[in-house]
């Protein structure tokens, strides 16, 4: 990969931590912004997948360990998930609100997005620009 797709992938990832302060912060728009985000990026996800099938090795994206990892966070998330309920019986606030719904839906994208964003775009490409080189203990600060 060159020098100028890895410095518009940055921006393409600086760009969307600005609009998240816009649309998410300013406007309270986080459900539209989230949507969008995901789309966008996804869709690149795919054309770039389409083009170099070794891309996702460049990014990080690896078939080793996702089963345990997968385990593990699905049972923490259920564990979590139980705690709020009890603690919500317990407390008489336990209420059903469609938010809810739609955060437990988007939210692992969401974070997938994000990681996404800085370990492989940011920061992956970072360190790897051509002719530039930073020390890593800076780009992981």
């Amino acid at each position: 990969m060159n020098n100028k797709t890895k410095i518009f992938e940055i921006s393409g990832a600086i760009i969307t931590g600005l609009l998240k302060f816009v649309l998410f912060d300013i406007f309270g728009q986080k459900l539209i912004f989230i949507v969008l985000a995901i789309s966008f990026w996804t869709g690149y996800i795919i054309y770039k997948a389409r083009r170099d099938k070794s891309i996702f090795a460049y990014w990080g994206f690896s078939k080793n360990n996702i089963r345990p990892a997968f385990v593990l966070t699905s049972l923490f998330a259920l564990l979590s998930f139980a705690f709020i309920i009890i603690y919500g019986a317990i407390n008489h606030t336990l209420y059903f609100n469609f938010h809810i719904i739609l955060s437990f839906v988007t939210y692992p994208f969401w974070g997938l997005i994000q990681q996404f964003l800085t370990m492989s775009l940011i920061a992956g490409n970072l360190y790897h620009l051509d002719n530039i080189k930073i020390p890593k203990s800076l780009i992981i600060t």
